[in-house]
């Protein structure tokens, strides 16, 4: 993957969760942004932004972190 197609995930994933509804409660930020990702994100994207997670994750805010951690814990559960 490009450096700009990943630049372009990050600010993807940090506009989800700048414009999930409820900012005032942060696990529901969390939850509402982790559940779009599940659903409407490609596997091949999920896997990038999981592994520029894994490698600091430069550029994300940290509600975008928490909301990447969430997905790649419910990827593993899921086996």
């Amino acid at each position: 993957m490009s450096t700009t197609q990943l630049d372009h995930m990050i600010t993807m994933v940090n506009q989800i969760v700048d414009n999930c509804p409820g900012q005032d409660d942060r696990e529901q930020v969390i939850t509402t942004a982790e559940t779009h990702l599940h659903k409407f994100w490609a596997r091949p994207m999920k896997n990038a932004i999981i592994a520029h997670l894994h490698e600091g994750g430069e550029g994300l805010s940290d509600t975008a972190q928490e909301v990447i951690r969430r997905l790649e814990a419910r990827r593993q559960k899921a086996g």
